[in-house]
């Protein structure tokens, strides 16, 4: 692995920027995963549901079923401190293995395995890692492409109209395949699992046609 995986916060509209990997332990609670800057854009794929958020975990299924790929997801988050503070504990084990034997990486889109070892590698102080991630509570995101011909990302966009808090945005891949971004802005997870609910609610059967 060439690059360095951050450990602070990567915000939705970025995710695709990124190639993520999530570290491979005997225990894996709290789950995280690491970004690994690319220089291309992330290929859509067909994700085994039980790897996504349990609140997209229907719609993800969804898109399996239509042939509808995706991109990188998060329903948005509610950390607790102590939450927090037991993924911080985490990192810092992670950094011991880093910085001595190596961390065994997991990529989430080809399940191919690198070890990550640097003794240099060092993590931001809890509260500089912490303070973005509080902020940012509550936002999620999930991409879905379509082939460049088709209309189910204006369809898409009509059938969300209305629903406070959620945001639709279509564009362009530089392969000519059309992207639609759903974003998610909730206030507690009670709204976020009602929005994410709401949307594959709406969107059921949209994009049966539209295999990538």
């Amino acid at each position: 692995m060439s690059r360095s995986p951050t450990v602070t916060l990567v915000k939705p509209d970025a995710f695709d920027e990124y190639r993520w990997w999530e570290p491979q332990r005997i225990h894996t609670d709290p789950r995280w995963f690491y970004g690994v800057k690319s220089n291309a854009g992330r290929a859509a794929t067909h994700p085994t549901p039980n790897t996504v958020d349990a609140p997209l975990r229907d719609l993800v299924s969804a898109c399996v079923r239509a042939g509808v790929a995706t991109l990188p997801s998060c329903a948005g988050h509610f950390p607790s401190e102590q939450g927090l503070r037991r993924v911080y504990a985490g990192l810092q084990k992670d950094a011991e293995w880093v910085r001595s034997y190596g961390l065994t990486l997991r990529c989430s889109e080809s399940g191919s395995l690198q070890v990550y070892r640097n003794p240099a590698w060092t993590l931001p102080d809890y509260e500089t890692w912490a303070v973005p991630i509080r902020r940012d509570a509550g936002n999620g995101r999930i991409g879905l492409v379509f082939n460049g011909s088709s209309d189910t990302p204006e369809r898409i966009q009509a059938g969300l109209v209305g629903l406070t808090g959620v945001c639709t945005h279509i564009r362009q891949a530089h392969d000519g395949q059309r992207i639609t971004e759903i974003t998610v802005k909730s206030r507690n997870r009670k709204e976020r699992d009602y929005l994410w609910y709401e949307i594959t609610r709406r969107l059921a059967g949209v994009g049966k046609s539209d295999r990538v």
